[in-house]
C-alpha cells in the first residue's frame, strides 16, 4: 500500500554537473567537418570526430558520457566526478538488420551528444534533406498576396 501523505522522493538538480559541462564546453572548439554524406551532397561530423573534439574539455572537467542500447532507446548517462548525473533516452526506430541498427545508433549517439553539448555536428540546411524535392512539391515558395486592413496601416 502507498502512503499518500508522504511526498514522492524529488532528486536535486546535478548544478555540479552543469557547471562542469558549461566550464568544458567554453574550452572546447568547433569540431570538424570529417565526414561526406554523398546522396546529399552534405558534410557533417563523423561521431569520431564529434568525440574527439568533446571529450578532452568533458575528461578535463570531471564529466563522462557512456552510452548503450537500452530496449529500444539508447541510454545516454553523463556523470560527473561529484556522484552526480542525467539521464537521457533517445526512442530508436526498429532496424531491419544489425548493418541498420549500427546505423542508428551511430546516428544517434551523434546528435544526442551534439545536442547535449549544444555543438552544430553539420552545416545548417534549415530542413531541406528532409523535404521532398522541389520539383516533387511544385516548384519554389509561393507568395500570396495579404490585402492589409486599415488596422494593420497604423
Amino acid at each position: 500500500m502507498i502512503d499518500e501523505t508522504q511526498a514522492p522522493e524529488v532528486k536535486a538538480p546535478p548544478v555540479k554537473l552543469y557547471a562542469a559541462m558549461a566550464k568544458a564546453r567554453s574550452e572546447m572548439k568547433a569540431p570538424k567537418l570529417d565526414g561526406t554524406n554523398p546522396h546529399f551532397k552534405s558534410r557533417y561530423v563523423t561521431l569520431a570526430g564529434l568525440l574527439e573534439a568533446v571529450m578532452p574539455a568533458l575528461s578535463a572537467n570531471g564529466i563522462h558520457i557512456w552510452q548503450a542500447p537500452v530496449d529500444d532507446c539508447l541510454l545516454t548517462v553523463v556523470t560527473h566526478e561529484s556522484g552526480e548525473s542525467v539521464e537521457y533516452r533517445s526512442k530508436m526506430p526498429v532496424p531491419k538488420d544489425a548493418q541498420q541498427l549500427g546505423s542508428f545508433l551511430t546516428y544517434l549517439r551523434r546528435y544526442t551528444i551534439s545536442g547535449l553539448i549544444g555543438i552544430a555536428g553539420d552545416i545548417d540546411d534549415d530542413a531541406e534533406a528532409a523535404m521532398p524535392s522541389r520539383s516533387n512539391r511544385g516548384g519554389g515558395p509561393k507568395v500570396v498576396a495579404v490585402n492589409p486592413s486599415p488596422r494593420d496601416e497604423l
